[in-house]
């Protein structure tokens, strides 16, 4: 199939782009019909959710979980946009009501039994059977995993990369796959951290920990080196064939609403932006070696994070100037000092425009850590895939990542607990990633 121009494209997403797709026994709406038909729904449900929110705050007697499932719109609504869906196929209104039923974030139960996420699978399958070609499917890329866990979601991808002529509907395929991939590659060492660490002095410890080997349990059968290899072929591929592709644009997160894109919006990254970070989660998640790691730090002195084998490291990306990781510092200074004569180093990696404002922090006592420092290019930043400041990595004695973006006493449990083990313990909880 010929590749569609952008003009093209924005017309097909108000009008239907193949008339044989009409359904036999459906009477078609008009376009007009079919926008003053979805309009009435979003009335309706806008409506309907505003009475739901007012009767969550009057004790009716009801579990709040049944009253979310007989009452809420997502639930009482899902067969109407169906219905809609089917007399506006393959046109924006059709799109926007599949759409909607594809955002399940929000919902508060993981029973597939319930009509929101009936509805998302139903959704899924005529989207993969009707929309592969539609301009905008990708747009339902961005949140597919975010929720409950539903079947479909990967089945839905595949189905995308292999029917859709369109390439970057195949490449954001490709790209969610191989992080969907990734994250299951990652998840039982991700669970094991939680339960190293779990404070068994949370009222809700039991039920966490119950939660937790379940997952493990459901797990234990699955190839995670396939997962993994699967998730990084999918990487090799994108590098060659589609990295000038571009991300979807942003498409709302508050539905229902009309999904109506303009491609043309130049503020979107390409697919070959997106690589490094998928790769570093891929190939350094939790349970895994983090990349290598030397330099100089402030004072002169060579870091390497190999000469550090036999301790317990913390690796602190910061910045002056940064106000969550200045309000770190104390607290960074108490664990450095408590464990001034364990098996334990802490290293800053830190932003500064300078060397200058770092060596004050030093001469001031602000920090106590060695320091090295990641100048305007910001390559160690990069390399560890750092988005947020501060991140913290916690590294076990064999050099492994154990914990992720911990703060105050959670990081000083989780360090605390490395200590008395020898290396070859279970991974330590990612916590607040």
């Amino acid at each position: 199939m010929l590749r569609l121009s952008v003009s093209v494209i924005l017309l097909f997403v108000a009008f239907p782009f193949s008339s044989s797709l009409a359904q036999n026994g459906v009477t078609q709406l008009t376009a007009s019909e079919a926008e003053s038909r979805f309009n009435e729904l979003v009335v309706k449900y806008n409506k309907l959710e505003e009475q739901y929110n007012a009767s969550k705050r009057q004790a009716d007697g009801r579990d709040w979980l049944e009253r979310f499932l007989s009452d809420h719109p997502m639930n009482s609504m899902t067969n109407e946009f169906l219905d809609l869906e089917k007399s506006t196929r393959c046109t924006k209104v059709g799109f926007s009501c599949l759409y909607h039923l594809t955002l399940t974030f929000r919902v508060p139960t993981d029973d597939l039994s319930s009509p929101v996420l009936n509805a998302k699978q139903t959704a899924l399958k005529r989207l993969s059977e009707h929309y592969a070609d539609y301009p905008v499917i990708d747009t339902t890329f961005r949140r597919l995993f975010n929720g409950p866990r539903v079947p479909g979601c990967e089945d839905f991808l595949r189905e995308m990369i292999s029917s859709s002529s369109l390439d970057y509907v195949k490449a954001n395929s490709m790209y969610e796959l191989a992080s969907y991939l990734g994250r299951e590659a990652n998840r039982p060492a991700a669970c094991q951290a939680e339960l190293f660490a779990l404070d068994e002095t949370k009222p809700n410890a039991k039920a966490l920990r119950q939660g937790l080997e379940s997952v493990l349990l459901e797990m234990q059968n699955v190839d995670v080196n396939a997962l993994r290899q699967e998730a990084m072929d999918l990487a090799g591929q994108l590098k060659k064939q589609y990295s000038k592709e571009l991300v979807p644009p942003v498409a709302g997160a508050k539905t229902p609403e009309m999904i109506d894109i303009d491609r043309k919006s130049k503020d979107r990254e390409s697919i070959a932006g997106l690589l490094p970070s998928l790769e570093f989660e891929i190939k350094h998640g939790i349970g895994r070696e983090v990349p290598a790691l030397s330099g100089v730090d402030v004072a002169g002195n060579r870091i390497d994070l190999r000469n550090f084998r036999g301790k317990v490291v913390v690796l602190f990306f910061s910045y002056k100037g940064c106000g969550p990781c200045e309000r770190m510092y104390p607290e960074n200074r108490v664990l450095i000092e408590e464990l001034k004569d364990a098996p334990f180093q802490f290293i800053g990696i830190h932003g500064d425009e300078s060397k200058e404002t770092i060596k004050e922090s030093i001469d001031s006592g602000d920090i106590t850590w060695r320091v090295l420092w990641d100048d305007s290019g910001k390559s160690v930043t990069k390399q560890f895939n750092v988005r947020e400041w501060p991140s913290v990595f916690v590294l076990d004695q064999n050099g492994v990542l154990r914990g992720r973006d911990l703060r105050g006493q959670d990081l000083a449990r989780v360090v605390k607990l490395l200590l008395k083990t020898d290396g070859n313990n279970q991974a330590v909880n990612p916590n607040r990633r």
